[in-house]
């Protein structure tokens, strides 16, 4: 029982504790079969009885049995998987010069996982450092590149992708978007070169309402008299 309710209560603070709690969703089932076949053994006492209780039992959860016919993708998010190419040229360029990786903090597990650089922030906010970490990257990303380079003389990359949802086509505010505001919509501009200290290194685009439009961008911090290499 004890078990039970702190597996529970760890399922309902959030979905990926659900290996602590999932358990708490079954073991009182399998505990009202046993209590029923001590009170009522002759509901058990035929194979017909058992088929039947097995069948209202089973019934309830045949509507999450729908969820096995969806095809999650990798990742579970489609932005993650339209980034991977990007991921790919980082993963690249931090063979040859690791560094901290300026970035969304959406993208603070991927980046990790998929390089050997590290980032500022990530989505597994538990403690005030990791609060403090991600308005450090909210409040850079909001910023300017000139700004990122005189604050954070650490941060060796540079990653910004739209903060919009792409593929909502009722919404072509484009990079006018709010979510799109600061760093994004100075480094995600078309047709403009890159700011001085930065030299773009990949990039990824969308195809919305039959024209291109820039999805992500992936740029290396270098000397400014480097820049245009």
């Amino acid at each position: 029982l004890v078990q039970a309710l702190f597996g529970s209560f760890l399922l309902l603070q959030s979905f990926r504790l659900h290996y602590f709690g999932s358990f708490a969703l079954i073991l009182p089932l399998c505990r009202l079969i046993v209590d029923a076949r001590e009170l009522r053994p002759g509901l058990f006492a035929s194979w017909p009885r058992r088929l039947a209780i097995g069948t209202l039992l089973v019934v309830p959860l045949l509507p999450s049995l729908l969820h096995l016919l969806y095809v999650y993708p990798i990742g579970t998010a489609r932005e993650y998987n339209m980034l991977r190419p990007v991921y790919a040229a980082l993963a690249a360029a931090c063979r040859d010069a690791p560094g901290i990786v300026l970035a969304g903090h959406n993208s603070g597990h991927p980046i990790p996982y998929h390089s050997e650089c590290s980032v500022i922030a990530d989505n597994f906010i538990t403690t005030p450092q990791h609060v403090e970490k991600v308005r450090l990257a909210e409040a850079l990303i909001g910023g300017s590149a000139a700004e990122v380079l005189r604050q954070a003389p650490y941060v060796r990359y540079i990653l910004v992708n739209r903060g919009d949802d792409v593929l909502d086509h009722t919404r072509l505010c484009g990079l006018e978007c709010p979510e799109n505001a600061g760093l994004r919509r100075e480094l995600l501009a078309e047709g403009r070169a890159a700011p001085d200290g930065l030299r773009l290194l990949s990039e990824f685009h969308v195809r919305r309402a039959g024209r291109s439009e820039p999805f992500a961008r992936l740029f290396e911090v270098v000397a400014p008299e480097s820049a245009s290499r």
